[in-house]
């Protein structure tokens, strides 16, 4: 504000004027992270000083009215960025000059579209420097101009070249792998001189069949051949991909039908199976038939559930009027009953018992530990445990069987070892057994087979059991959920 007068000396008239007095503005650039770039990079730039900004030229700018932008140009530009305070206040400018640099420009041509399988040339050419290529899945090598790959999935392969000012260019290259068609090829393998047979191919399209001896039509899914000789033919297709598949079928010529039957043995024992493998035919049948089963075309299962000698009549057919037949005869030898017995089914634990088998001519026993021995007819056996042993038993046709006999090990034997909480008595009893129970609890009576014959749950007292209907012989008394203590007592 100042003020100016007027005045003739008497009368003095003062004035006043208002002078605006804006915010001034110092633009500088805080940060520059290179002002030297390749073609198609990009520059970071920081300006402050100002509170708006603009940038010019805006169209190679990522934010033209930023105080931080990346700067975009493909040839060497100098930016300005003007800068002004808040509420339109003075302006500042400042200026930067970015150099592009040019990188190698690099081209690759080639097939960009094969078949799984297949191999594509891929040619690069580079304005400078020396071609990389990337990544290296199916490429034969990872320099050079010229490579080869054989992809076995849709691949983008990226060829860079380096310049001599460090700039780098690169072509991406797309290879698109298309899978083949399977071609399946179905019909009789095996004719009779002067016969034929169809064959019947799918899984592609346009299908062509060579050689066309003896073939009917060359073309389509199925074709008669009536080769005179064995024949391979080869079947072409390919698919909506234009992609190719090659399948081989080969017809054999024989002047008649021929069975062989291998068979898995000709000697059985009675429950097993015998496999009958057969070839030289299409199709066969078997007689007599019961107790068999065909697995598939070519092999039959023969069950015998009686002994002795069986012939089996096949017949293998070609044609209708090209077959043959065989015979196969099957001996089904008896399997030993084998026995098994003990001096004592229940002992106490330190005890032994002897175990004798029957029935057969060689026995193996299991499990062994804690036998005298694991083969022969008799051995002696000291478990700790309750224990089930099996033994196996060989006759002269070599055919087994086996037995098994549980030998149950007791914890407490008599009536002295016996806990506070239990009494059983008498012990022998002929018919009522008396069990006195200091608390509740559930009651099992087990026979030396194992097999439980009763049970009940036992209040508190003295309950009385009638065992009158149990066969005579000596039984267990297990108490609780789990079954625990072993408590023997006999019946007479």
């Amino acid at each position: 504000m100042f003020a100016t007068s007027y005045g003739n000396g008497y009368d003095t008239t003062i004035k006043t004027n208002y002078i605006n007095v804006k915010n001034s503005s110092n633009v500088t650039i805080s940060s520059l992270n290179k002002n030297n770039i390749c073609a198609g990079d990009s520059a970071l730039i920081t300006v402050n000083g100002a509170i708006n900004y603009s940038w010019s030229p805006a169209g190679t700018c990522t934010a033209p009215t930023s105080a931080t932008t990346y700067l975009k140009p493909t040839v060497n530009t100098t930016y300005i960025v003007t800068g002004s305070a808040a509420g339109g206040g003075c302006i500042d400018t400042e200026s930067v000059f970015i150099t592009v640099k040019p990188s190698p420009t690099v081209n690759v041509t080639g097939s960009n579209t094969i078949c799984i399988g297949q191999a594509t040339t891929l040619n690069a050419t580079t304005t400078s420097g020396t071609i990389n290529w990337s990544p290296s899945t199916g490429l034969n090598t990872t320099t050079g101009t010229s490579v080869i790959a054989t992809p076995t999935v849709s691949t983008t392969y990226n060829a860079s070249a380096v310049g001599t000012n460090a700039c780098v260019g690169y072509f991406n290259f797309p290879v698109t792998v298309n899978p083949r068609p399977k071609i399946i090829v179905s019909g009789n393998n095996i004719i009779c001189t002067g016969g034929s047979t169809n064959l019947t191919a799918s899984g592609a399209n346009n299908l062509f069949w060579t050689p066309g001896l003896g073939l009917n039509i060359q073309t389509g899914p199925n074709v008669i051949a009536s080769p005179t000789n064995n024949a391979t033919y080869t079947i072409i297709g390919n698919n909506a991909q234009n992609c190719f598949d090659t399948a081989k079928y080969s017809v054999s010529v024989v002047s008649g039908a021929n069975v062989t039957i291998l068979p898995s043995a000709t000697t059985i024992c009675l429950g097993d199976t015998a496999t009958l493998n057969v070839k030289g035919c299409i199709t066969y049948t078997i007689s007599p038939n019961a107790n068999t089963s065909f697995k598939n075309d070519s092999t039959i299962y023969v069950f015998q559930n009686t002994t002795g000698t069986t012939t089996y009549t096949i017949e293998g057919s070609i044609s209708p009027t090209c077959k043959n037949t065989k015979t196969q005869a099957l001996t089904v030898n008896p399997k030993p009953t084998v026995g098994l017995t003990a001096t004592k089914s229940t002992i106490n634990k330190g005890e032994s018992t002897n175990l004798n088998a029957s029935g057969a001519i060689t026995y193996t026993w299991s499990p062994s530990s804690t036998l005298s021995s694991s083969t022969g007819a008799a051995v002696t056996a000291t478990p700790t445990d309750t224990t089930t042993y099996t033994v196996v038993g060989l006759n002269q046709f070599n055919c087994s069987n086996k037995a098994t006999i549980k030998i149950i090990v007791l914890k407490n034997s008599s009536i002295q070892d016996l806990s506070e909480k239990v009494k059983i008595y008498p012990n022998p009893t002929s018919a009522l057994l008396n069990i006195e129970m200091t608390e509740k609890s559930k009651i099992a009576i087990y026979d030396v087979q194992g097999k439980m014959v009763y049970t009940e749950s036992l209040p508190i007292g003295t309950t009385k059991i009638d065992l009158s209907k149990l066969s005579k012989g000596e039984y267990l008394v297990k108490f609780g959920s789990n079954q625990e203590g072993n408590y023997k007592f006999i019946l007479e």
